[in-house]
């Protein structure tokens, strides 16, 4: 390893040594664990670890002064309180600038928070789902007929020309392909917040 070609380290910050990790307040993780209060089979409280479900619960400024000096007001509070994120049924999304990646920059909204100091088009602001405007043209619907109950299929003798489609299922008829929202193939997790460094005994470093 050549030194001299390396970029001068910055310091570290005044952490004490009993850390039980070096994330900063403020991180969010995705947990694959069914999150507890106490002592139960199966279950862990991340809060005795330092780390909060991002469920846009209220807190009190003074018990939790590392993590209101992160957030502040962005997601909502007063005086005396802020509000945790609320990531409950969202997809995160990296902060955008302008509309070169988020198409749907323009149209985003400051987060519903109670009092948030956010900006419409900043973090911690939401946007709506959203289907990109497009066409088919059907000449042959693969799945033949309407299954029954469903509506807005195209019959197969139709002629080819631009349909809007309904409610739609797959060639079996059993599995839905179309309903209320538009959706990658997703798996549910709990998103949790580091709130504050929290040492462990110095047993466990011997």
């Amino acid at each position: 390893m050549i030194t001299g070609q390396m970029m001068p380290v910055p310091p570290a910050p005044p952490f004490l040594f009993e850390r039980h990790d070096w994330l900063p307040v403020g991180v969010v993780l995705a947990f694959a664990g069914t999150i507890d209060t106490g002592d139960s089979d199966h279950r862990t409280n991340v809060e005795a670890w330092g780390w909060m479900v991002c469920d846009g619960r209220k807190l009190e400024t003074g018990s939790y002064p590392e993590l209101y000096a992160v957030l502040g007001h962005l997601y909502g509070g007063d005086k005396s309180s802020f509000y945790l994120p609320d990531y409950r049924g969202y997809f995160l999304r990296g902060v955008a600038t302008d509309d070169k990646v988020d198409k749907g920059f323009g149209e985003r909204k400051k987060n519903p928070g109670p009092g948030s100091t956010g900006s419409k088009k900043g973090l911690g602001s939401v946007e709506d789902g959203m289907v990109q405007m497009h066409e088919h043209q059907y000449e042959n619907y693969p799945g033949g007929g309407a299954a029954p109950g469903e509506t807005g299929l195209v019959n197969p003798s139709t002629p080819k020309q631009p349909y809007t489609t309904g409610l739609y299922t797959d060639s079996s008829g059993a599995e839905s392909l179309s309903g209320t929202e538009t959706r990658p193939v997703n798996i549910a997790v709990n998103y949790i917040i580091k709130y504050a460094y929290l040492g462990l005994p110095s047993h466990l470093y011997r």
